[in-house]
């Protein structure tokens, strides 16, 4: 449980960056 907990933070936290990440080039 603990682990999905964190996964689904770190998740949270990187695809918007990645969007970013992908929209700036």
């Amino acid at each position: 449980f603990l682990g999905g907990v964190v996964g689904g933070m770190i998740i949270a936290m990187y695809l918007p960056i990645f969007k970013m990440a992908s929209v700036v080039g």
